[in-house]
């Protein structure tokens, strides 16, 4: 709003490099989604810049509160740019999500946001009335707010798994609940997932732990790729991972449940990771996992049932031999709902 739209631009640019190497990189935010929230702030404050100019055009500056007017209409036009690029394509990229859910789930921060803009309001009327020098004051409440952005960052890496990527225990929890909660309000169903790899503490044994690391971080790349919008996944603990599949039909059969967990065991059995030994180089391309699944609301309505659930059918898994799927229908009979694979 007081800077040339060119200074404008790189501003936000030096800004957004500064939030990357502090906070984004060492947590391991991949670097195409800082480039794309700095593209959308570069339009925003483009299309702010816009509306500004727009408007000492109009007929009104005989009105006294013109100032107000212009801060209100840009303000308005930098978030209505920015929120409808950023949610718009969130909602493009997960089509089991609809515009508003994304939106909502966006509104998790929107304190911060008009935090933000406000404190951009008052920084542009500041110099605009009183000049430079009372910038100053608006030192304290920056740095505040910069704390309590690098808080919510710190927050958010507290609930996932350093090494794999995925929602902690429980994070995952927590967020399983509150998805359950909405799969109730909607009446849909959920899957529920409980996923082990199989003979992990050999590849530990046999590679050291560090190469136990390398799987575990494929793994949960590879989870994370299988997920929709409204799924959870985390890691349960060890070698256990768990997915949660909401916006399921009430019809859904075990075809349908069967089919999704069989997905996510062949997409596991795909994974090649290449790691150092004492022999050189080698890849391990024998990785396998036995899954367990239940499905709300027919097995269970709490987490903690489904859960209880879902890990008697993994060991059942287990017992016919790993890397083979069982659901709660086909625990007690080692035919009944799934299919079975010759173990790796």
């Amino acid at each position: 709003m007081t800077l040339p739209l060119s200074l404008a631009t790189v501003a936000v640019v030096l800004i957004y490099l500064h939030f990357y190497a502090r906070v984004l990189r060492p947590a391991k935010t991949p670097l195409y989604r800082q480039i794309f929230n700095a593209a959308t702030v570069i339009l925003a404050v483009h299309a702010a810049g816009a509306s500004i100019r727009y408007i000492d055009q109009l007929p009104i500056l005989h009105l006294g509160d013109i100032d107000f007017i212009v801060l209100v209409f840009a303000l308005l036009t930098y978030t209505v740019v920015n929120t409808s690029l950023v949610v718009g394509v969130v909602a493009m990229t997960t089509p089991d999500m609809t515009f508003a859910q994304t939106l909502v789930r966006r509104g998790e921060g929107v304190g911060v946001e008009i935090a933000t803009l406000c404190l951009g309001a008052l920084v542009a009327a500041t110099v605009t009335i009183t000049g430079p020098l009372t910038l100053l004051f608006t030192i304290p409440p920056l740095l505040l707010l910069h704390r309590t952005v690098l808080s919510r960052q710190l927050v958010q890496e507290a609930r996932i798994d350093s090494k794999t990527g995925v929602l902690n225990s429980a994070a995952w929890h927590l967020e399983a609940t509150q998805t359950l909660d909405r799969a109730r309000h909607r009446a849909n169903a959920a899957l529920l997932l409980m996923i082990d790899l199989d003979r992990f503490k050999g590849i530990n044994d046999t590679h050291g732990h560090l190469a136990g690391d390398e799987v575990l971080s494929a793994v949960g790349l590879v989870l994370r790729g299988q997920v929709r919008g409204a799924d959870v996944v985390g890691r349960f603990g060890g070698e256990e991972f768990v997915m949660l599949m909401p916006n399921l039909d009430r019809r859904v059969g075990t075809a349908e449940t069967t089919a999704i967990a069989q997905r996510v065991r062949l997409a596991i059995a795909d994974i090649r990771v290449d790691i150092d030994s004492p022999e050189g180089p080698i890849t391990l391309d024998t990785i396998t996992a036995s899954v367990g699944g239940a499905v709300y609301p027919h097995d269970g309505e709490a987490v903690t049932t489904l859960l209880a659930r879902a890990d008697k059918a993994l060991y059942a898994a287990k017992r016919a031999g790993r890397n083979r799927v069982r659901l709660v229908d086909s625990a007690a009979g080692p035919h009944l709902g799934e299919t079975d694979h010759e173990t790796r």
